[in-house]
């Protein structure tokens, strides 16, 4: 159906509709295939009035504290040149639009000049100033608006730059080079409305008429999206996943997320014998299995280590115990082109494979065998998937006190490492994040503790090397790691600020994930892990989720989101809404192409 005044059916069946009570302007652009940027009803705070499908924002009366409703976009942008219009319905000045990085709010409802809210750039009608940055960098004009006014905002993401136009009329420009995104970062639209009832109605280019308030504009942008009613400047494009770039793991190329991870559930079988599972479409190289209904160690198995006999090596990481053996249960082990194959002999003794418990399998593709990677000053073994951002890193440790550098073969930097001993016993995981401010921050994955900085010296990591001490990881013995940097629309290494609300804040990660990992980094709690094979829909309820850095049965007592574009906590825990907090998520699918949820 074209949908072009009335519903055609255009496949020549003639299964007509005649539109009822649906007037012109309530035909937008979006399709199955392009879907364009609105408010998001979940990433907002405060006085919330949001209609028209979240293309109308409205402050309520003028409430005191904090004056602000400030709502954030579906989609986060990185890269290029992007335009977009807002019309001030009804308007007493007091209303911010922009951009705000990764969509974090400030908790205490500031408002989005202020110092305490993440912002990059946004156009302040309250006293005619473009404010960049946080702290604030004000830039005057003379913009203040009144109804019927249409304004329109550009953001140069490759130059950080911010343009207002009123009326199809340049108004003006921010300073250049005033607040750049980080790795994986993303800037989102904002808007916030204040005082008086203000009344702003957007277009992210479904619909110039803004919805029937004025004649409609028909302007595209240059790759032939959107509907505006003054004309983009040249090379800024509509807020629309059409436009989106291409992605290093894109399903329009028959690749799938799924390809480099994906989760096994399996249960035991209640007899001796060989069981096969799973249904991988890969032959996973990082196999990491927990035991859902007891209380059992988490077991880590890798193709450096061996991941195919009787003999395979496993690490816990809920323990600083060196590598065991798996060969004292009677079960073998091996990974197989598409899961698991357990062979029993001793059906009620295993952890791996016990008579009737049910277990999941976190699955990493890499690169396979083992590689010599002579990138640092000691040689490591590395399996590598620089596509999906994963590598498994073995080498000697070195002597005390010595700084040195281990290749890790992504080609790019590593935001979350996840190292340990394989000898030594009561070795931490010391694990290194740059996720939560951009230096060199140490956290163990076995322990509740919180984050700490990075001590003697470690440089950040680079596109081929991260920094080793023989401090952190022993003098003697032999070392792994797990590598993870970020891949646009498959994986993200990223920080946040609970809210502290069963409202909880929302996590932009550009995808639908299909695992994610929390810690908070301010205070002492668990790793949380949540996957959406055991959160299969968001039910407003309890979710399913393991930690990390215990041997505790699974649990339902958080609640959780996951959501198309990230994940939003559902309550006040602790664990991971009420400090800050570095996360690992993986995708199911790019929001570029997921389905809504």
């Amino acid at each position: 159906m074209e949908f072009a005044g009335n519903a055609n059916d255009t496949s020549g069946n003639g299964n007509n509709w005649t539109a009822n009570n649906i007037s012109s302007h309530d035909y937008m652009l979006d399709s199955p295939t392009n879907n364009f940027c609105v408010m998001n009803s979940l990433h907002k705070i405060w006085y919330k009035n949001m209609s028209q499908g979240g293309l109308r924002v409205q402050a309520i009366g003028s409430v005191t504290p904090p004056y602000a409703s400030t709502y954030v976009g579906t989609i986060g942008v990185r890269t290029g040149k992007w335009y977009w219009e807002y019309r001030l319905n009804t308007h007493n000045n007091g209303n911010v639009a922009g951009f705000i990085r990764n969509g974090n709010l400030a908790s205490d409802g500031s408002y989005p000049r202020d110092n305490s809210v993440d912002r990059i750039f946004g156009i302040n009608n309250w006293d005619n100033a473009i404010y960049v940055g946080s702290p604030a960098i004000s830039k005057s004009f003379n913009v203040n608006g009144t109804a019927g006014d249409i304004m329109g905002i550009t953001y140069d993401a490759d130059n950080n730059t911010f343009s207002l136009y009123k009326n199809g009329s340049f108004v003006g420009t921010s300073a250049t080079n005033s607040l750049s995104l980080g790795p994986g970062e993303h800037a989102l639209p904002m808007m916030t409305t204040a005082f008086w009832d203000n009344q702003m109605h957007l277009n992210f280019g479904q619909d110039s008429t803004f919805a029937g308030a004025t004649t409609a504009g028909g302007n595209a942008d240059e790759n032939g999206y959107g509907d505006f009613k003054y004309a983009p400047p040249s090379g800024y494009l509509a807020i629309c996943t059409a436009n989106l770039p291409d992605l290093e793991i894109d399903p329009a190329q028959n690749e799938s997320p799924a390809d480099y991870f994906d989760t096994v559930l399996y249960t035991a079988a209640t007899s001796n014998g060989t069981y096969t599972h799973g249904n991988l479409s890969f032959r996973p190289d990082f196999t990491w299995i927990k035991n859902r209904n007891n209380v059992e160690r988490h077991f880590l198995i890798d193709v450096i280590r061996g991941n195919t006999s009787i003999t395979d090596k496993y690490l816990v990481s809920n323990s600083t115990a060196p590598e065991g053996v798996n060969s004292t249960t009677g079960t073998t082990f091996s990974v197989t082109n598409t899961g698991y194959e357990f062979t029993e002999t001793s059906i009620n003794y295993d952890e791996l494979y016990f008579n009737g418990r049910t277990y999941v399998g976190w699955n990493w593709k890499a690169g396979g065998t083992g590689v010599t990677n002579t990138s640092g000053s000691v040689t490591s073994t590395v399996s590598a998937s620089p596509e999906s951002g994963f590598s498994i890193v073995s080498w000697p440790s070195q002597g005390n006190y010595t700084n040195y550098t281990v290749g890790h073969g992504l080609g790019k930097p590593p935001q979350l490492i996840l190292a340990k001993n394989r000898d030594i016993n009561g070795g931490p995981w010391y694990s290194y994040t740059t996720a939560v401010d951009g230096t060199y921050d140490r956290i163990q994955l076995e322990s509740t503790g919180a984050k700490s900085d990075a001590q003697f010296g470690q440089a950040l990591p680079t596109s081929t090397v991260f920094t080793g001490t023989s401090h952190a990881y022993y003098t003697t013995g032999n070392m792994i790691a797990y590598c993870f940097a970020d891949i646009e629309g498959y994986q993200k290494i990223g920080s946040y600020a609970g809210n502290s609300s069963s409202d909880g804040t929302v996590v932009y990660t550009g995808f639908r994930p299909a695992w994610v990992m929390i810690k908070r980094t301010d205070s002492t709690n668990n790793w949380y892990i949540f996957n959406n094979k055991t959160v299969p829909y968001n039910s407003g309820g309890t979710e399913a989720f393991l930690r990390a850095n215990t041997s505790d049965a699974e649990t339902t007592t958080l609640k959780i989101d996951l959501l198309s574009n990230g994940f939003k906590p559902r309550d006040a825990s602790p664990g991971f809404n009420t400090g800050s907090y570095i996360y690992l998520a993986i995708a199911e699918q790019p929001f570029k192409y997921s389905n809504a949820r």
